[in-house]
């Protein structure tokens, strides 16, 4: 992303304007597949390590139509040139944002499912929607920075939660998703928040404040404590844009809002009264006192009549699944407890996290059986767990309860008020 100011190819000299700069600008080296395009008289460019298994995609155009729909929702182009790095391998999933280049991490073998090419775009959406949000417009202490202290990150909310709804809407609105897929990703959405047991102790801004100890620092009961910021706070803006429609006003107005903020105090962060303002001014008393209590508070998200609001509805699975709420991964065929959820039945009966199961009812399990016998628990019926705990035998009754259900789909009701909400 650095000003090349080579005076010939056989060499390589690239410029900073400052430190920040200079950091903020990814430097790799190495055997790239490369490409590019240009919008708006600007150059986009494309660098690709590592190969992809066999797919009929058009990565170009694809992230062209993305950085083309950004570009003209924002108005602005912020940069000169932009520079998408990919690697590309097995397995990884991620990326990082810079003021005028993105480093995106992604499977190898991800471009040949629908679903799995889905999540590509909404990265590729995600990181490039961090060039206005995060990188200019941005909370207090998101730069300039003080690279000796750490900085207050409570408004992460800002950061990554806005940006986590945005980018499955653009992807939406650019004509890369249909309606029906941009509705599954919601249902996914959600069925990971109620999944989510944390959300009843961390509010959002507790969860920004606490990120580096928390979010990147997981362990066994994160999940039952903590509550992310980037899908709890992507639901909250999909609901604040709800109430700003219903108050004759959208999601792009607030951020058109943040942008004409940042552009009057380019060298400022913006601090939560700033965003409180713009959403009274756009929606009033109500929606603000609304998303105040979806970020402060950890009541229990509005959705069902949200999603009316919205001409929607959610289709709940019809019966509840009989189990212990526990997961599970097999190595060497040898069956670990990985997660126990606060309110399940094998936390009630004293199954923790990291016991190995070694049979049920005196029957040895491995990665089949147990699938088999979970999948077919009968009710108001104990069950005799050996496990093994640090190193000793431990034996467990428990019996398993109807676990929560989850969410089948988002049916629509009615398609012209969704387009107005979508739009």
């Amino acid at each position: 992303g650095l000003q090349d100011i080579s005076p010939s190819r056989e060499q390589f000299l690239f410029k900073a304007e400052n430190y920040d700069n200079f950091i903020d600008s990814p430097i790799q080296i190495g055997c790239h597949e490369t490409d590019g395009f240009n919008y708006r008289g600007k150059s986009h460019e494309l660098a690709f390590y590592g190969e992809a298994a066999p797919h009929k995609r058009n990565l170009k155009e694809d992230i062209k139509t993305i950085v083309e729909h950004i570009g003209d929702y924002m108005g602005d182009i912020p940069y000169e040139k932009y520079v998408f790095i990919t690697h590309l391998v097995q397995g990884l999933y991620g990326g990082l944002e810079h003021k005028n280049s993105t480093a995106l991490q992604f499977c190898s073998r991800g471009f040949i499912k629908d679903k799995e090419y889905l999540n590509w775009l909404c990265l590729v959406s995600h990181e490039y929607f961090h060039t206005w949000n995060v990188k200019r417009i941005r909370p207090k202490g998101f730069g300039p920075f003080d690279y000796k202290n750490q900085f207050d990150s409570s408004m992460l909310w800002l950061a990554e939660g806005l940006t986590s709804f945005m980018d499955e809407l653009f992807v939406y609105q650019c004509g890369l998703a249909s309606t029906e897929e941009y509705l599954e990703m919601q249902t996914k959405n959600l069925n990971r928040y109620f999944s989510t047991l944390g959300r009843r102790f961390h509010s959002l801004e507790t969860s920004g404040f606490n990120a580096w100890d928390v979010l990147y620092k997981q362990n066994e009961n994160s999940f039952n404590s903590s509550v992310s910021y980037y899908l709890k706070g992507g639901i909250s803006f999909f609901l604040l844009n709800i109430l700003l429609v219903k108050n004759d006003s959208s999601i792009k107005d607030f951020i058109q809002k943040l942008w004409g903020w940042y552009k009057a105090n380019p060298a400022e962060g913006m601090v939560k009264e700033d965003i409180y303002k713009i959403i009274k001014d756009l929606g009033g008393d109500t929606a603000l006192q609304s998303f105040e209590e979806f970020i402060e508070t950890t009541i229990e998200l509005p959705l069902s009549s949200y999603l009316e609001d919205m001409g929607l509805s959610i289709e709940w699975e019809s019966e509840n699944e009989l189990g212990f709420g526990f997961t599970y991964e097999v190595k060497n065929s040898r069956v670990f407890v990985t997660r126990v959820p606060i309110d399940s039945s094998a936390h009630k009966f004293g199954i923790n996290v990291s016991d190995e199961v070694i049979a049920i009812n005196g029957l040895r399990v491995d990665e089949k059986s147990i699938k088999d016998l979970l999948s077919n628990l009968k009710a108001n019926t104990l069950y005799d767990f050996t496990l093994s705990r640090l190193g000793k035998l431990h034996c467990i009754k428990a019996m398993g309860e109807n676990l929560p259900k989850k969410i089948k789909s988002i049916k629509v009701i009615d398609k012209k008020k969704v387009d107005q909400f979508l739009r």
